[in-house]
C-alpha cells in the first residue's frame, strides 16, 4: 500500500522581507529602536513570534547596501546575520538602518509592531506597508481591527515594511501684540516709541 503526493511548487519562491527604521520629516534621533515580528506558521495558519537569523544593513539610494553585525551593543560592518531571536523581538536597531529576514515563502502574512519606545518621548509610530510589495493579509486573528503593519509576501517581491517615529513635541501658541505710540515735546514729534 502507497501513497503518493505531488506538490506542485510554481507560483512559489522564497523571498526577503525587510523592515526599515525612520524618524518624521525635520526630525531625528540617537536612540535605538525594537521590533516585534510575527510569521504565519506553517502548522496552524496563525501569527506566531519569528524565531530565527535577521541581518542589519544600511540601503542607499542607489541601492548599494552594507551588513552590519553587532559588536557588544554597537554595530559594524561585517557579514553573516547580526543575530538570532527566539522571540520575534528584534532590538538595538538605529534610525535609517534595515532589518532583513530572509528565505520567507511567498504568500507568508506577516506583523510587525514596535515595542519598548519612551511614550513621554515618541508618539506611537506609524508603520506604512509598500503595497507594490505586500499583499492583504490571509493569517492572524479576524477580529483584530488593528491591521496596520500586518501583511502579506507577494509572490516576486521583496516585502518592505517603514516604521516612522515623530517625537512628542509639544505645542505652545503665543501671540505678540505691538503698539506705536509718538512722544510729543513743546508741540514737536520727538520720536516713534513701540511698545511690546
Amino acid at each position: 500500500y502507497c501513497l503518493t503526493y505531488d506538490y506542485d511548487f510554481r507560483g512559489t519562491e522564497y523571498l526577503p522581507f525587510t523592515i526599515t527604521k525612520r524618524m518624521a520629516d525635520g526630525q531625528s534621533s540617537d536612540d535605538t529602536f525594537s521590533f516585534h515580528i510575527q510569521l504565519e506558521s506553517t502548522e496552524n495558519g496563525q501569527l506566531t513570534d519569528y524565531a530565527g537569523d535577521y541581518y542589519i544593513k544600511t540601503i542607499e539610494d542607489n541601492g548599494q547596501s552594507t551588513n552590519y553585525v553587532f559588536q557588544g551593543k554597537n554595530l559594524v560592518p561585517g557579514k553573516g546575520p547580526a543575530g538570532t531571536t527566539n522571540n520575534g523581538i528584534v532590538s538595538g536597531i538605529p534610525v535609517g538602518y534595515t532589518v532583513a529576514i530572509t528565505q520567507l515563502l511567498s504568500g507568508t502574512t506577516f506583523k510587525v509592531t514596535e515595542v519598548g519606545y519612551d511614550e513621554d518621548v515618541y508618539i506611537t509610530p506609524d508603520i506604512t506597508i509598500d503595497d507594490d510589495s505586500t499583499g492583504k493579509p490571509t493569517a492572524g486573528d479576524p477580529d483584530d481591527v488593528d491591521k496596520k503593519g500586518t501583511g502579506s509576501i507577494l509572490l516576486g517581491q521583496d516585502a518592505k515594511v517603514t516604521v516612522t517615529n515623530s517625537k512628542n513635541v509639544k505645542s505652545i501658541y503665543v501671540e505678540k501684540k505691538m503698539e506705536r505710540r509718538q512722544r510729543w515735546e513743546c508741540g514737536e514729534r520727538y520720536s516713534d516709541l513701540w511698545s511690546l
